[in-house]
């Protein structure tokens, strides 16, 4: 979806060059839209989403659809160093990355419970960015991608499948969403 949203927005201003697709994926990729090492980038989706709305990038509107406040506890990272290079053996990074992650555990985030996305289905618009929020210990979400109203009204999940190994239009959101016993619910998040 951040390739999808990045090269939206740069068509939107009339620019179709690699190098402007380029600095419209660090602008979202990075903490405040610098590349400065390994800790800029905004590796927990949380992140990303309050990055990015504070950049004005994205618009969250989980809550005004009817999204309940959610309280993230990540640690994978910094419990987890042995599956990140510039972790492993770095105890710096490893500090560094746990006080990002103290961080994002201190703020305020909205999602939707799947039980309740069936009927918040007509309130989430085609071409919402989903953030699938995850009971996974130690992280946030777990999928991201994107939502896709049908010529009939039903609203799809857009995403590349990891089973599938493809981008796949997948079924009904709420029900896709209802095949994974991890999955918690969702953010809405709309391109600005």
């Amino acid at each position: 979806f951040e390739n999808v949203l990045d090269m939206a927005r740069i068509f939107r201003q009339g620019k179709y060059e690699f190098d402007d697709l380029l600095a419209a994926v660090t602008h979202t990729r990075y903490r405040g839209g610098k590349l400065d090492g390994y800790l800029s980038r905004l590796h927990y989706t949380a992140d990303w989403i309050h990055d990015n709305v504070a950049k004005g990038t994205i618009k969250d509107i989980t809550k005004e659809i009817g999204g309940q406040e959610i309280k993230f506890n990540v640690s994978f990272m910094s419990e987890n160093p042995k599956y990140y290079a510039p972790l492993k053996d770095n105890p710096e990074a490893i500090a560094a990355i746990a006080k990002i992650e103290k961080q994002i555990n201190s703020r305020e985030y909205h999602h939707i419970p799947v039980t309740k996305v069936a009927a918040a289905e007509d309130k989430i618009p085609s071409g919402s960015i989903i953030a699938i929020v995850t009971s996974k210990a130690g992280l946030d979400y777990s999928h991201t991608g994107m939502a896709y109203r049908d010529n009939s009204g039903l609203l799809h999940f857009l995403h590349a499948s990891q089973k599938l190994k493809k981008v796949t239009l997948d079924e009904r959101l709420s029900d896709y969403l209802k095949s994974n016993s991890k999955n918690v619910g969702i953010s809405v998040l709309l391109a600005k």
